[in-house]
């Protein structure tokens, strides 16, 4: 009789919170399946480059005798083999491919004075070790510098040089 009254007693109390047991039980699947999200979400914001602070230390390390033309930055998406975990037998377990980006940089621009070809030499290295951009480039290379075209001889020796460089990132992972 008494286990009977105490198994009535449980049943009622069930039934008083099955409810809001399964309402928390649904609300724990969301916030899980919102925790995933935010976990990829992150990911992607660790893997993207930030901008805004690396074009002012561009700015700020241009030669006042350097004038940009164009900045333009693209970046290339390609999958990387993981390699994974092994057998006992020494076989390797096959992993997902893993997304990365790399992004590539092309600076175009125009110095002016006696010395430009120099500056434009110096900018290129010290654009390379600059603080900010440093860490991110794989090499970048001065692909072009020539003298502008202009009409006359003595406007031909004071011509400004125009430039190109070109930048290549790190690969980065999406990890």
């Amino acid at each position: 009789i008494s286990v009977r009254r105490d198994l009535g007693a449980s049943r009622t109390g069930w039934q008083k919170i099955e409810a809001r047991f399964n309402a928390v039980t649904t609300k724990q699947k969301a916030e899980a399946d919102n925790q995933l999200l935010l976990a990829e979400l992150k990911k992607w914001n660790r893997q993207r480059v930030e901008w805004t602070p690396l074009l002012k230390e561009l700015q700020n390390i241009a030669p006042p005798s350097v004038q940009f033309t164009r900045l333009m930055v693209r970046s290339d998406w390609n999958f990387q083999k993981v390699p994974g975990p092994t057998t006992s037998d020494g076989k390797e377990i096959p992993q997902p491919l893993l997304p990365a980006r790399r992004y590539y940089v092309s600076l175009e621009g125009r110095a002016a004075g006696e010395l430009a070809d120099q500056v434009v030499v110096d900018f290129e290295r010290t654009w390379r070790q600059s603080p900010g951009f440093q860490p991110l480039f794989e090499s970048v290379k001065l692909q072009r510098l020539v003298r502008e075209a202009v009409g006359g001889a003595d406007r031909q020796a004071q011509a400004d040089r125009l430039f190109l460089i070109e930048g290549e990132f790190r690969v980065r992972k999406l990890e």
